[in-house]
């Protein structure tokens, strides 16, 4: 309505400014899709990278670079690169070791979730392989892979991955700020590392209870640590939250199919739904099921007053339970109504003046006749 009322009223030169500032947004719209457009095709025939793991003969089987090795053994081996592009790639190469991430998943790539204290050996102490490689256009190599045994034997396994990803990803990513589509090409191939067919039973220990955000809500995170060399498969977990000295529980959490990484650290998070966290004492009550065992715990924690209102102060539920700041927008809707205005008031003086400079003519007179 007001665009309406405004071609209407606005003649002139605010007329033809308004309509050249349409042409010239038409315009840069137009060429803004062409320009994505063209980005996408040349992505999309960039050609891209491949890489193709050379297994040993020590190697143990399955899709993860699986090799058995003996305390105090070097071992040098390789695996291939393909560049497909007519251009100059360069991959950059990051090994890292297995980690688990909070909702009881294993992450072989570089993560920054924790290891526990009981970890002797991580992949990163064992293995050493380029932090990057470049490939000539079309070009194929072989990547050194060289691993060095530590003298003290082990027994269960050394766990992790090795990412490759063309670098120019990154830059890629940095440059097309603001757009809607990002292409990232990134490969991630397991590690496994062992010296024997040991058994090693899994055992779990709790680290602590304590107040923090998951994903921007407000929750109890419970640590709790696999202390041993060998993977947990098929673990569940359950939590509940209640006042201390109370038998009522306030929040609860279960969780199925969960895994973890050899001597890593599991964050679980329990989520308080949506409610305010309160200052007080509480006790933990943690059960886990894990290996054909059964393990659990109870454990008091505090929360305290600053703990509490500062977590509640960036819980995004609790932001938008709380409404809507309308200050701001209230003064926004006002600046946009008195640009509106000055532009009304600027046409209708340029047509006041256009009137004025109008040259008045004579009235005729009539000659009366005799």
């Amino acid at each position: 309505m007001i665009v309406s009322v405004l071609t209407l009223n606005l003649e002139g030169n605010v007329v033809k400014i308004f309509k050249n500032s349409l042409i010239l947004i038409f315009c840069f719209s137009c060429l803004l899709f062409k320009g994505e457009k063209v980005k996408a095709e040349e992505d999309a025939n960039s050609g891209g990278f491949t890489y193709e793991l050379v297994k040993p003969d020590n190697h143990q089987g399955g899709p993860a670079l699986n090799l058995r090795l003996a305390a105090g053994e070097k071992q040098n081996l390789h695996f291939k690169l393909k560049n497909y592009a007519k251009t100059e790639t360069v991959i950059n190469i990051k090994i890292a070791g297995a980690r688990t991430n909070n909702v009881g998943g294993l992450e072989y790539g570089p993560n920054k979730f924790k290891e526990d204290s009981s970890l002797k050996y991580d992949l990163t102490d064992l293995v050493k392989i380029p932090e990057s490689i470049t490939l000539q256009p079309e070009e194929e190599v072989e990547v050194p892979i060289e691993i060095n045994m530590p003298e003290v034997g082990f027994d269960g396994v050394v766990l992790g991955g090795v990412q490759l990803q063309e670098s120019d990803s990154e830059n890629k990513e940095e440059k097309s700020e603001g757009q809607s589509v990002v292409n990232k090409l990134a490969y991630l191939f397991g590690m496994v590392i062992s010296e024997n067919d040991k058994k090693v039973t899994p055992k779990l220990s709790l680290k602590k209870v304590y107040p923090e955000l998951s994903n921007y809500t407000n929750a109890i995170f419970v640590d709790m640590a696999n202390t041993k060399a060998t993977l947990i498969n098929d673990m569940v977990t359950e939590v509940q939250i209640m006042k201390r000295g109370q038998s009522t529980s306030l929040y609860e959490s279960k969780k199925t199919n969960m895994k973890m990484a050899p001597n890593s650290i599991i964050q679980y998070p329990v989520s308080l739904d949506r409610s305010k966290m309160v200052a007080g004492k509480y006790t933990a009550h943690i059960s886990v099921v894990y290996d054909g065992q059964k393990k659990s715990w109870t454990k008091d924690f505090a929360i305290t007053t600053e703990e509490a209102d500062k977590f509640n102060e960036q819980d995004v539920n609790l932001l938008q339970e709380r409404g809507i700041d309308w200050k701001p927008i209230v003064f926004a809707v006002a600046g946009v109504v008195g640009i509106i205005l000055v532009i009304v008031i600027i046409g209708k003086s340029i047509q006041g003046r256009k009137k004025s400079k109008k040259p008045q003519k004579s009235p005729k007179i009539r000659k009366k006749s005799r």
